[in-house]
């Protein structure tokens, strides 16, 4: 789904409330009594995507009524920090969170109070690896090369087949009707370096690559203006609040004080 992935949405909790609530919005109970006692909340009633699904995205972001990183059922916008108003998606981050068993081990505490998470970055891990190599192949081109970097692209989706899916809180089975196969052939060079980005995409989101990887292919600005007027259709005031993106965003800018302190042998970026 190169080109069509933005062509519909899964459905998604955007804006639904957590739980049922009066014109007031105090919470009910299953009875439609007014209730403060939170074991007797009744969920917002909502039905996930029925769709097929790459199963890593129940490892990247949260959604409602899946579990998440163990801490139970993911009960949506109560869970959502920025209000409506704001930019904030209905999913959360699940790659930075700790998951339930961890707690001892890596849950800390800042000064007001907020729970900050002790989670190591990883700078690069082995699929990343096996991406750059499929990247740097299909930039070297040839039959050979095409085939080599089909071959890292597809130890990553294996591993993504193979692994343990994420489980419906329910039980019978997996959160959601997750698909992925890997790839039969790479028909041109065109095809293998769409299949090796959307990879990279998918593969490690959440980790903090895509801008970085969008500036090496020199992307930035029309896929980051796209991605901004796809998602203002459904989040409100995203579109006025994301600025749209120019070529200038790329580079940072160059301190005055080096710029001075070079004697006019730096010059700065364009744009700034």
């Amino acid at each position: 789904m190169f080109a069509a992935y933005n062509d519909s949405d899964i459905i998604n909790d955007y804006d639904l409330k957590s739980w049922v609530e009066d014109s007031d919005d105090k919470k009910l109970d299953i009875n439609g009594m007014v209730t403060t006692t939170p074991s007797e909340f009744v969920p917002t009633p909502f039905t996930n995507h029925a769709g097929n699904l790459d199963p890593r995205i129940d490892f990247t972001v949260g959604r409602r009524d899946i579990d998440i990183n163990g801490w139970g059922r993911n009960i949506g916008k109560d869970w959502i920090r920025s209000p409506t108003g704001d930019i904030s998606g209905p999913f959360l981050a699940k790659k930075t969170t700790f998951h339930v068993d961890e707690v001892d081990q890596l849950k800390g505490s800042g000064d007001w109070g907020q729970v900050h998470s002790g989670l190591d970055y990883n700078i690069m891990r082995f699929a990343d690896v096996l991406l750059m190599g499929a990247e740097a192949a299909v930039e070297v081109g040839g039959a050979s090369n095409l085939e080599l970097a089909r071959g890292y692209v597809n130890q990553v989706r294996n591993r993504a087949k193979n692994m343990t899916y994420v489980q419906a809180l329910s039980g019978g089975g997996p959160a959601a009707n997750y698909v992925i196969e890997p790839y039969t052939n790479f028909s041109d060079q065109g095809v293998a370096r769409m299949s090796v980005r959307f990879e990279r995409r998918i593969e490690l989101g959440m980790e903090g690559h895509r801008m970085y990887d969008l500036r090496r292919w020199g992307t930035t600005t029309s896929v980051l203006n796209e991605y901004v007027a796809n998602e203002a259709r459904t989040i409100t005031n995203f579109g006025v609040k994301a600025k749209p993106y120019t070529a200038t965003y790329d580079l940072l800018p160059i301190p005055l004080t080096s710029i001075d302190l070079s004697g006019g042998v730096l010059i700065q970026n364009p744009g700034y």
